[in-house]
């Protein structure tokens, strides 16, 4: 038996490392190799399940939330009806519902039937985190050792194998109470050290990714897990507390006043960072709000059903200019996520989980007993941490998580004695409706993985050939055999608009085509419609395609490339300069800085609007100042607004402000600072202007030429790289799927450098 179980553990050790590493992450989830691996997993469970049930005559029994499930499919099911138009969405979504419902009486069946007990569960966890904590540590010693810690720097935010991170610290969060749950258990001194150290290293993990919901959901969860452990002890009457205060040795009280004192000084010093950090430009209040206000706005507009499930990220273009503004799949808060894609029936089923979770993890704690009562206090600690987070953010949209989580709620609420199912009808539907819901999800993840595999198949072929044609037609299978997923039609819409711009002038007309039938699925993604404009307009139908680029416009106000091309080609018609200069005004209100592109001016029109030089960044007024040979008005410009924020731009300025003043050793020293600094590969143009602008100095023409080279060089993006950085999430987010990282056709003119960077080279090549 003492072997059955050490192999159990193993198995869910191995497990579990796989979700957190690989399985369950975004990585995991969008590659054929580890979709077939986790479905393979996930067959294999299905059938060991079975055969240890039958082999071992497991009885059923009932959890806490059976007979909420009525609720919850009538919210799904009612949402999906009520909006059909994207049920492909919506699917997607209830797949991974169907996964975490079918872990959730996996994990009560073998805790029920003591198949598992709960600290196997919680060594998985615990191990599983260790490999997280190590590649987190490691992605912060690489920092370190490549960092110029004497000048001003920004801390990292280590993400390990998550990908972000405030999935890290929302698995943080979870793993600590159980940390210092086994801490309290074990009886050795060397590991009650090691967990002591386990728990220091998670919770300097945790500050370092600055994640301030996870830190107020740690803080919550720390007054749930003391509250409990006091409730174990019977001492939560001001009376009781005396009584045990008196009792105590002198070492014991000084240790919990000074234990107090440093949890006073820690949250006061959290408080002042997270009270400093809503003024820190992507992290203030207005970042969240405005998902607020979308999900609210959706609400209102169907408070009933919602728009479906797993469709926030559709609809929040609509009220969020993208680009530039990052898409985002959820609105960073459970409930308001649930009101948008679920509405008043998925509230009431959420309103109702949370009471009788709580009722059931109450009447778990009183009936448990030693260190499974500890277990079921560190689980409700992390569940109570992981929901306050998500007041704040919505981690568990990456599956690892979820499931992490799912596992802390079943350790917490799963009853120590649980009642067997008796009535007839449920003795026979459950374990149908069981074996039939995982038989759905294998068969449906099968179907999809070898819809998948062709898609990827032609998506990989672009970057080995090149030949997007080719690739496009390798597509038609997945769009073919999954005609709801628009992100098929998307990704051979773009690859046919690609052989277009290629010379392949049929690909021109089906590429229109593709958009017009892309756009009717996704119609608020303004990409898509600034592609389609731009085909419109280069097969000679201007007009249409003039109205398309405005509509994508409209949808993306803050992307001056958009209201640049606008402009552009409504000064070419006639009868249009208004439109034009509108455009262009509009523009420069959302980069103020846009008129320093060299392309700017190329039109009489163009020529003539300008930015009111106050309204430039402080980058680019310093950056005039100094080309105008005002050097010491550029370095207190440059001390006042940039000095404390050491990105690579700022640093290099600087030496150039220094270089400019004739002080060549301090240009160097802080042009050396910048590259020992260098975070983003793309922002190497700067370093190379640097060095253009010192070999200037010293009079060596000919590096300063191929230090020029050097900087358009590292601009030049190869032909599928990014150009709105973020716009890829529409596909990784919203679709669980891999796509090119490029959103616009080559025919619109979507500059990515920082226009400041752009003039001083101009500059530089170009010199009085």
């Amino acid at each position: 038996m003492r072997k059955f179980d050490t192999l159990l553990r193993a198995a869910l050790v191995l497990l579990f490392s796989y979700i957190l590493a690989l399985g369950g992450t975004y990585t995991g989830v969008t590659t054929p190799l580890f979709q077939t691996v986790s479905l393979g997993v996930l067959v294999l469970i299905f059938i060991l399940w079975l055969l240890v049930h039958w082999r071992r005559r497991w009885i059923w029994f009932q959890t806490p939330l059976d007979l909420l499930l009525i609720v919850w499919a009538a919210a799904f099911g009612l949402s999906l009806l009520a909006n059909l138009e994207t049920w492909r969405r919506i699917v997607i979504g209830l797949w991974y519902v169907g996964l975490y419902l079918g872990v959730w009486y996996w994990l009560h069946d073998a805790i029920a039937n003591r198949g598992i007990r709960q600290d196997m569960l919680v060594d998985a966890l615990l191990f599983s985190g260790l490999v997280i904590l190590f590649f987190g540590y490691w992605q912060v010693y690489s920092w370190v050792s490549t960092t110029d810690l004497n000048g001003t720097f920004a801390l990292p935010r280590p993400v390990s194998l998550l990908g972000n991170p405030n999935f890290l610290s929302a698995l943080l969060v979870i793993l600590i109470p159980f940390i210092v749950g086994r801490l309290i258990s074990v009886r050795s001194r060397l590991a009650q050290g090691v967990m002591v150290v386990y728990a220091l290293l998670a919770l300097l993990m945790l500050f370092l990714t600055f994640s301030r919901g996870a830190w107020l959901g740690l803080g919550v969860a720390s007054i749930v897990w003391f509250g409990m452990l006091l409730a174990r002890h019977d001492l939560l009457s001001l009376r009781k507390l005396r009584v045990w205060w008196r009792g105590q040795a002198q070492s014991v009280r000084a240790a919990v006043i000074g234990a107090g004192v440093l949890v006073l000084m820690a949250s006061g010093a959290a408080a002042a960072i997270v009270i400093q950090s809503l003024t820190t430009a992507g992290r203030d209040v207005g970042f969240r709000t405005y998902l607020y206000e979308a999900a609210l706005r959706l609400f209102a507009e169907k408070p009933l059903t919602g728009y479906g499930l797993f469709t926030f990220g559709r609809y929040l273009p609509r009220f969020a200019s993208m680009p530039d503004v990052t898409p985002h799949t959820h609105a960073h808060d459970v409930p308001l996520q649930i009101a948008a894609e679920l509405g008043v029936i998925g509230l009431v089923a959420l309103v109702l989980t949370l009471v009788l979770l709580t009722k059931a993890i109450w009447q778990n704690f009183r009936q448990a007993q030693g260190r499974d009562q500890i277990i079921v206090i560190s689980a409700t600690a992390g569940v109570v941490g992981f929901g306050i987070h998500h007041l704040l953010d919505t981690p568990a949209m990456m599956p690892a998580i979820a499931l992490v989580g799912l596992v802390a709620l079943v350790l917490a609420s799963a009853p120590t004695q649980a009642q067997p199912l008796t009535t007839r009808w449920r003795l026979i539907g459950h374990p149908l409706a069981m074996i039939g819901l995982f038989t759905l999800l294998i068969a449906s993840g099968f179907w999809n993985l070898k819809i998948y595999s062709d898609y990827w198949n032609a998506l990989s072929s672009v970057y080995e050939t090149g030949d997007y044609r080719t690739a496009a037609g390798g597509m038609q299978a997945a769009v073919d055999a999954d005609p709801g997923l628009s992100i098929y039609q998307a990704q051979q819409a773009f690859l046919l608009g690609m052989a277009y711009s290629e010379g392949d002038l049929h690909a021109g007309i089906e590429a229109v085509t593709a958009y017009q039938r892309l756009i009717a699925m996704e119609p608020y993604y303004a990409p898509y419609r600034a592609n389609l404009g731009m085909l419109l307009w280069n097969t000679g139908q201007e007009r249409e395609g003039l109205e398309m680029l405005q509509s994508a416009a409209a949808l993306a106000p803050e992307s001056w490339q958009i209201q640049y091309d606008v402009g552009l080609y409504a000064e070419a018609l006639e009868r249009l300069g208004p439109v034009a200069e509108a455009a262009y005004r509009q523009a420069l209100i959302a980069n103020p800085d846009a008129d320093l592109y060299p392309t700017w001016g190329q039109t009489a029109m163009q020529s003539g609007i300008v930015s009111d030089a106050s309204t430039h960044s402080p980058l680019a007024q310093a950056a005039i100042l100094m080309e105008s040979g005002d050097s010491e008005s550029a370095l207190t410009l440059w001390q006042a607004e940039l000095s404390d924020r050491a990105f690579t731009s700022n640093l290099v300025l600087r030496g150039l402000i220094a270089l400019a003043a004739g002080d060549r050793e301090a240009a160097s020293d802080w042009l050396a600072r910048a590259e020992k600094g260098l975070v983003v590969d793309n922002e190497t143009a700067w370093l190379h202007l640097g060095a253009a602008r010192l070999a200037r100095f010293d009079g060596d023409e000919s590096l300063v030429k191929s230090e020029l080279e050097a900087a358009h060089e590292a601009l030049q993006q190869e032909s599928l790289d990014a150009d709105y950085q973020d716009g890829v999430n529409v596909a990784n987010g919203q679709f669980l799927r891999q796509a090119i990282a490029r959103q616009f056709l080559p025919q619109v003119h979507y500059p990515t450098a920082d226009p400041v960077l752009m003039y001083l080279l101009e500059a530089t090549g170009n010199p009085n």
